[in-house]
């Protein structure tokens, strides 16, 4: 083919080298140096003059290695707070179309930070990028989804209902609905349960995403706390008494109000459905669509569930008298009850364990069991003592330094359930 020929093709755009940056991943590395100046470091992915480590390593795989592991999330990446060596997500947010940085603002500010009924992700820092006036930068400490590891123990499942359900209620009180309560938007801050830092996308691997990471700690032995994320969709309604809105589609579609979406409606009562049916699905029926199959043993929270989830929103209970109702069914529980293991309904994405996997994990269990019994570790905290918010949440424009060994996290990582993620989708800003 002569030269003119070749000339008249249309031109081809370069193919993507494996593991090589994707569109949305460029945003960030622009910003590398930027980022760098104000704090933040991010992975050598994101360095302006990466070399991918594989190329210099050849005992490396492609694919097997902290830096070829891509952001699942467009409007997320992790990064380390130079200063106290702590490891943070940064978030993009929509600035003119989103509440979600108000909101956020509003509970990591005194006085509302430090009251312990405060179950909001808080913001460490504010940042604005430079050419990009349509988003702003939040700074998060890392989680982790909210059932990753898994509860070992009734009382731990029913801590982690119990906090959300009185996070949930300081929301309301606050003139807050959330709009996009599930199960992804539901994390676990467990930096006491961990002796070394895991990668903030795999909660399983350790932060060179090579080797696994196992718990070193239950939540029985450190009752960590748990935090909602994601206010993207939510709304705060300042003094209105019985405000009116139209109902913002979220995940669970199948909301009552949703039939005549054009209507406006009171939007806490949706807030209050939404969790009880993702009680539902989680604990008690399951859901073959996620990884989330319900659990055995817990039907005795069925007349909580069915008071918040009915059809007429009118005759669904408030978020604060959920978490009454759920207190006085949880005081009739035994303590054998509330030390008892958990197990997951297999189906979805959940197999059945064999024999040897069942018998071990009833053994450990039992071992661990005894030797809560005998330090006289509660089953589950009282509810007077609900974990206090961290250092870092009563002062939250200050990110103190940490063991440098220790983690938290926040999102997740699949689709369905990782992510203080599908927050805001901003739209690809060369992201």
């Amino acid at each position: 083919m002569s030269a003119p020929e070749a000339s008249s093709e249309p031109q081809q755009k370069p193919r993507r080298e494996p593991f090589g940056l994707v569109q949305h991943e460029i945003y960030w590395r622009d910003r590398y140096d930027w980022l760098l100046e104000h704090g933040y470091r991010l992975r050598p992915r994101y360095h302006p003059d990466w070399v991918p480590s594989w190329k210099t390593n050849s005992k490396l795989t492609a694919g097997g290695t902290e830096d070829s592991k891509s952001l699942p999330h467009i409007d997320l990446i992790d990064a380390v707070q130079v200063e106290s060596d702590r490891p943070v997500v940064l978030k993009l947010v929509e600035t003119h179309t989103s509440e979600e940085g108000l909101i956020v603002e509003y509970f990591s500010k005194e006085p509302v930070a430090s009251d312990p009924r405060n179950h909001c992700i808080y913001s460490m820092d504010v940042l604005q990028p430079p050419d990009d006036a349509e988003h702003t930068l939040l700074v998060f400490p890392i989680l982790r989804p909210y059932d990753n590891p898994d509860f070992d123990t009734f009382g731990e499942a029913l801590d982690f209902i119990r906090q959300l359900l009185e996070g949930l209620a300081f929301l309301h009180e606050h003139k807050v609905a959330h709009r996009d309560l599930r199960s992804s938007n539901l994390m676990l801050d467990a930096k006491s349960m961990y002796n070394e830092r895991y990668f903030c996308w795999a909660p399983d691997l350790k932060s060179d995403a090579r080797h696994k990471i196992t718990a070193k700690r239950t939540r029985t032995e450190t009752w960590p706390k748990y935090y909602i994320i994601d206010f993207g969709f939510s709304k705060m309604f300042q003094d209105q008494e019985h405000p009116l809105d139209v109902p913002k589609y979220a995940s669970d579609l199948t909301v009552p109000e949703f039939i005549n979406p054009d209507i406006p409606c009171d939007p806490f009562p949706i807030d209050v459905y939404t969790f009880g049916n993702l009680i539902r699905m989680d604990f008690i029926d399951g859901n073959r669509l996620s990884n989330h199959n319900g659990r055995l043993g817990f039907e005795f929270l069925r007349p909580l569930i069915e008071a918040m989830t009915k059809k007429k929103p009118e005759e669904r209970i408030t978020m604060q008298q959920a978490l009454e109702q759920f207190d006085g069914i949880v005081s009739e529980l035994s303590e054998w009850k509330l030390r008892a293991r958990p197990i997951r309904i297999p189906g979805g994405y959940i197999f059945a364990p064999d024999t040897f996997e069942r018998v071990g994990a009833n053994v450990s269990h039992l071992y661990r069991k005894l030797k809560y019994v005998v330090k006289r570790m509660p089953p589950m905290p009282p509810a007077s003592t609900t974990p206090q918010p961290t250092a870092e949440s009563a002062s939250p424009s200050k990110a103190p330094a940490e063991d440098a060994q220790v983690d938290e996290t926040p999102q997740a990582v699949d689709s369905e359930s990782p992510s203080q993620s599908e927050q805001v989708k901003p739209s690809k800003p060369s992201e």
